[in-house]
C-alpha cells in the first residue's frame, strides 16, 4: 500500500531529526524473515543501550541522510533495512546489534555512518568490542 506524500515528509522529518539526536552514528541492517517476537527483543536490546531502533523506507532515509548533510549510504540502501539511531554512545549501540545479529540468522548488519564516516560492516563490529565510556 502506498503512503501519502504528507506521511512520507513525516517520516523524512522524523528520520532527519533521528541523525541529528545520534549525532551522525547510525548502523544500518537487513532483516528478512524475524518474527514479531525477535524485533521486539531486538527493540529492547537497543532501547537499552540508549538507542532507537526503526524500519526505514531506503528513499526516505537517503533523503533524511542529505537533509542531515550526512554521507549516502547508496549501496546499504537495498532491501528491508532497519537503522539504529545511537543517542548516546556509539559503540554500545553497535554492541548491542552486533550481538543480536549473531545470535538470531535473520539480522545481517550492513555497514553505518560514524562521525560523518561511512564504516563497513567489519569496522561496525569492531565499534562494538570497544569498551564503553
Amino acid at each position: 500500500m502506498a503512503i501519502s506524500k504528507a506521511r512520507k515528509d513525516e517520516l523524512v522529518a522524523q528520520y532527519t531529526q533521528l541523525i541529528k539526536d545520534s549525532d551522525g552514528r547510525i548502523f544500518i541492517a537487513e532483516y528478512k524473515g524475524m518474527n514479531v517476537k525477535s524485533m521486539e527483543k531486538l527493540r529492547e536490546d537497543i532501547a537499552k543501550a540508549d538507542g532507537a531502533f526503526h524500519i526505514t523506507k531506503n528513499t526516505l532515509l537517503k533523503i533524511a541522510l542529505e537533509q542531515a548533510d550526512q554521507p549516502i549510504l547508496e549501496d546499504l540502501l537495498q532491501g528491508q533495512i532497519a537503522t539504529g539511531f545511537a543517542l548516546n554512545e556509539g559503540p554500545t549501540l553497535a554492541k548491542a546489534m552486533v550481538d543480536f545479529a549473531d545470535d538470531e540468522d535473520n539480522l545481517v548488519i550492513k555497514g553505518g555512518i560514524f562521525s560523518g564516516r561511512v564504516l563497513t560492516v567489519d569496522e561496525v563490529e569492531a565499534l562494538a568490542k570497544m569498551p564503553s565510556l
